[in-house]
Order: structure tokens, then C-alpha cells, then sequence
């Protein structure tokens, strides 16, 4: 049983594309797989598999103590609510989470960007973390502090993996990156069109 965080230091880098795919994939590998939107003000795993209205959402669950869940092509996820009338601390996810443990053996965390204190509620939530960015220097700049947080609370970084790569002289070299975030580069997703194509076909 595993709790995996997916974190990035800025928005717009493709976090819950990974988030989503990634649950997607350990759940078709036989894993019991909940993915939870942990993203409270700019929550998109629900857009992303084409839900837009939620029976019930992440803040709804904090406040009951009950977890339920929707599901949709083989995800089964906790969607994080639209409205800005919903907003508020996720500081009680950590027992949340170990409610859905009894659920589910694998879940996914879908982080909110930068460093706040619902990024610090996300951090000890979970067992591991993926931290995600585009080799730019003020995304990887950034990166380098959310690293820092994560292990001074202990919890282990998986490693960086590098989205929108274009592998050309204006990217950051990928051992550049590992030196400053004393971190490895696990996976790198080069620019590609075909997914803003697929992102506005849900």
C-alpha cells in the first residue's frame, strides 16, 4: 500500500496530466487505483476525463469524513470542487488518506502548485513524491525549494520529471538539473502538440 504525491513548483506544467495517467496506468496493471485532486483552487482532474459537475468532491469528504469517489473509463478519482465557494484547508487530508487505504492500494495525489501550506498538508500525505517542471530557470529555481521542503519533512522525492522538453539550447541541461536539485531526472516529456489536442477533446 503506497501513497504517491505528484507536485510541481508552478502551475501550467502538466502535473495532473501525469497525475491522471499515471493512476490510469497503475489501475489497468491490476493495482486498486484513487486518484484525489488535492488542488483546491485550480482542481482539474474531473476536466480532464470530461466531468464537469461532481456529486460529491474532495471538500465535501474533508467535512464528512467519508470517503467516496466517482468513476470514469477506469479511473476511480475524489474530484476537487469548481466552485470558489467551496475553497478551503486541506490540513485533515492525512487522515483522509489513511481512511482510503482501506480501500484502495495505491493512491495518487494530485498536488497543488508551489509552496503553500496545502503543498505542506500534501507532503504528509504521502509515503513518496514525484515533483514534475519544464527545464526552465524559474520553474527549476523553484523546484529546488519544493525539493528542500519535501525532505526536511522527511519524505522521499522519486525523482524530477522534466515535461514540454524541447531539447534545444534555450532548455536547461539535464544534469544541470540534477546538480541544483540534487535530484534525478526520471522521465522526460518532450512538447507535443497532441496533447492540448486531446486536453480539449474531453
Amino acid at each position: 500500500m503506497s501513497t504517491l504525491g505528484i507536485l510541481s513548483s508552478k502551475g501550467g506544467v502538466g502535473k495532473t496530466f501525469l497525475a491522471v495517467n499515471l493512476s490510469l496506468a497503475f489501475q489497468r496493471l491490476g493495482e486498486r487505483t484513487l486518484l484525489v485532486d488535492a488542488d483546491t483552487s485550480a482542481g482539474h482532474v474531473g476536466l480532464h476525463v470530461g466531468e464537469y459537475s461532481f456529486s460529491y468532491t474532495l471538500q465535501d469528504a474533508l467535512r464528512s469524513g467519508n470517503v467516496l469517489w466517482m468513476s470514469k473509463n477506469d479511473l476511480n478519482f475524489i474530484p476537487s470542487s469548481l466552485s470558489v465557494d467551496t475553497l478551503r484547508s486541506i490540513s485533515r487530508l492525512r487522515h483522509l488518506i489513511v481512511k482510503a487505504q482501506h480501500y484502495a492500494s495505491f493512491i495518487v495525489i494530485d498536488g497543488p502548485p508551489g509552496i503553500t501550506n496545502d503543498t505542506v498538508s500534501v507532503v504528509d500525505a504521502c509515503d513518496d513524491i514525484i515533483v514534475m517542471g519544464t527545464p526552465d530557470i524559474p520553474t527549476i529555481s523553484n523546484l529546488i525549494k519544493l525539493v528542500h521542503l519535501i525532505r526536511k519533512k522527511k519524505k522521499t522525492v522519486l525523482g524530477i520529471v522534466l515535461n514540454r522538453v524541447h531539447a534545444d539550447v534555450h532548455d536547461l541541461p539535464i544534469e544541470k538539473i540534477e546538480s541544483v536539485c540534487e535530484s534525478r531526472v526520471i522521465s522526460v516529456i518532450p512538447e507535443d502538440t497532441q496533447v492540448r489536442k486531446s486536453i480539449a477533446a474531453t
